[in-house]
């Protein structure tokens, strides 16, 4: 037996007796067997060749798909298949595509609080960045701007600020 399923076993073992205590009488576990199996599509602002972001979305996608015994899988495309790669937002809001992976600041002509959705030029760095979302409540904020299109928004990957290097346009 594997040390990771050792871990979860007794992990689940020791939930399900706390859970067992507080209650008189315990619903049975749904066996994954009895959900239904659902398929997105997950549209992306990357081109598949982009390695570090792409290869991040199959990690995630292959870590759903494990976690459900595969009755949920997302199959993840490269910018451009499913959506123009900065429109991906548009698509999901529209229910074109199930899901997205992108940059919020990309979308930020739409409510300019999406711009701290993701990190800025001079902005945090990914520690405070997360630091933010999770515990100064900005996921909350953020969570009622995307309401506002039909979103719900779920960090996934972060990649540190911007060092702020953008070229030099004419006045």
């Amino acid at each position: 037996m594997k040390r990771r399923n050792i871990l979860k076993f007794t992990t689940i073992g020791a939930v399900g007796s706390s859970l067992n205590a507080c209650r008189k009488q315990t619903p049975p576990i749904l066996s994954t067997q009895t959900q239904p199996i659902i398929n997105w599509r997950m549209a992306t602002s990357w081109d598949r060749y982009f390695e570090i972001l792409f290869e991040g979305i199959e990690t995630l996608c292959r870590s759903v798909s494990t976690m459900t015994e595969g009755r949920f899988t997302i199959t993840p495309y490269a910018g451009g298949d499913l959506a123009p790669p900065l429109e991906v937002f548009d698509a999901v809001s529209a229910g074109t595509v199930e899901c997205c992976h992108t940059n919020t600041f990309y979308s930020f002509q739409k409510s300019p609080a999406l711009a701290f959705g993701t990190t800025l030029p001079f902005g945090l760095n990914a520690q405070q960045q997360n630091a933010w979302l999770y515990q100064g409540k900005g996921l909350d904020a953020l969570q009622k701007i995307f309401s506002e299109f039909n979103i719900i928004g779920f960090p996934a990957g972060n990649s540190g600020s911007s060092i702020g290097c953008y070229p030099k346009t004419n006045p």
